[in-house]
């Protein structure tokens, strides 16, 4: 049986996108279409996307190494990304999970 207190608990993404683009649109249309390719690839974990401003489109995807080694996923996800906003750079850093956090600071 669920507890109350376990109803409403969102689980905590493992995947954080940022997105940098000179235009606040354009990384709204992109962290749409990490969405949506997250969600087609049946992920998990939500996304956590982040928008800054930056001169061209770049996607950073973020996680920890024990998910990168158990979601072989995440890889189709960076190449579904590149492959639907060709003018945006994709990279995937892997990083501790106690560093995490200050990753997405950097």
């Amino acid at each position: 049986m669920i507890q109350p207190s376990q109803q409403n608990t969102v689980p905590k993404s493992r995947i954080h996108c940022t997105i940098q683009s000179a235009k606040r649109s354009l990384a709204r249309d992109i962290g749409k279409i990490a969405k949506n390719c997250a969600i087609d690839l049946k992920l998990p974990n939500p996304l956590s996307i982040r928008e800054t401003v930056g001169r061209s489109p770049h996607v950073t995807l973020t996680v920890d190494i024990e998910f990168a080694l158990s979601q072989h996923t995440i890889w189709k996800l960076a190449s579904r990304i590149a492959s639907f906003c060709p003018q945006a750079g994709v990279s995937t850093h892997i990083v501790p999970k106690d560093q995490l956090p200050s990753a997405l600071n950097a």
